[in-house]
């Protein structure tokens, strides 16, 4: 991969893709949405070998109210990006999502059924339908990761741990508030799904792959970690505000990207959160 465009390459995990990709020596061209809106934009004529593609819309509970919105970029704008890998012959990466809903099994391989339960994950599943399409009737080669959920600095306060760590910063906060202490997630730190993008984008042909931690913590975990690393004491509690659709618990089964390509997650949860106070202490 001597040139390759990174779309979305201002977002959260988008920005470290560049900076790992510039660190390899690649040509990384990287638009903001403010240069080219994968929705509205043509894409211009870049000569490149790889499209890694990230950029999209995100965020579940902002999926209910503007789900056409979501269709829109993240199912229509892949079509995009994938014809134009079609034209270029360039090889595809798609950053996907958590698309498989309620679990009837844990953990949650690739294998198991994809039931989108929101219409986020859903915008993420038709764009890989396009991708699968495009390599099976056009021969574009792709890649897909699924990861689970990511979290790290400089992501915005839409997103649990964010919104932990910034309560317990802030001396003007008196107790944590969240909707609910029992959900579990697998969180997967940013740099580690940098490194599963850039380990999968030489596959040869098409292949799907969840990115994940193999493990789960809850909600009130994640608290306690935030708490530990930081040394702040302060009373937490539940608003009792049960998401739409809520899923219990999420593990990634990991296996399928570790033997492919050796890929494991290298960052513990806590060290993680660590890594996420002290940059938000920074601030």
């Amino acid at each position: 991969m001597n040139r390759v465009l990174v779309t979305g390459g201002g977002g959260f995990i988008g920005r470290r893709l560049v900076e790992a990709l510039r660190r390899q020596a690649s040509v990384v061209l990287a638009p903001t949405r403010q240069d080219w809106d994968v929705a509205v934009d043509d894409i211009p004529k870049w000569k490149v070998d790889h499209v890694f593609h990230l950029a999209g819309v995100n965020g579940v509970g902002g999926s209910w109210q503007d789900p056409f919105r979501f269709h829109q970029v993240n199912a229509q704008g892949t079509a995009k990006v994938a014809e134009f890998c079609r034209r270029s012959q360039c090889s595809l990466s798609y950053v996907s999502a958590y698309c498989y809903g309620l679990p009837s099994r844990l953990p949650i391989a690739e294998s198991h059924p994809v039931r989108p339960n929101n219409p986020y994950a859903f915008s993420k599943f038709q764009g890989e339908e396009v991708c699968r399409f495009y390599h099976e009737y056009f021969g574009v080669t792709v890649t897909i990761l699924r990861p689970f959920n990511v979290y790290g600095p400089g992501q915005g306060d839409d997103f649990v741990l964010t919104r932990i760590v910034r309560q317990a910063l802030d001396p003007a906060t008196v107790d944590i508030e969240v909707r609910d202490l029992a959900p579990r997630r697998d969180y997967v730190f940013v740099d580690d799904v940098v490194d599963a993008l850039i380990r999968t984008a030489s596959f040869s042909s098409y292949a799907v792959f969840n990115v994940g931690s193999g493990t789960s913590h809850s909600v009130e975990e994640a608290i306690q970690a935030v708490l530990t690393v930081s040394g702040v004491t302060k009373a937490y509690r539940s608003l009792h505000e049960r998401r739409q659709h809520e899923i219990p618990d999420v593990v990634a089964d990991i296996t399928s990207i570790h033997k492919a390509v050796g890929w494991q997650p290298l960052v513990p949860f806590h060290d993680g959160v660590r890594r996420l106070v002290e940059a938000e202490a920074r601030t």
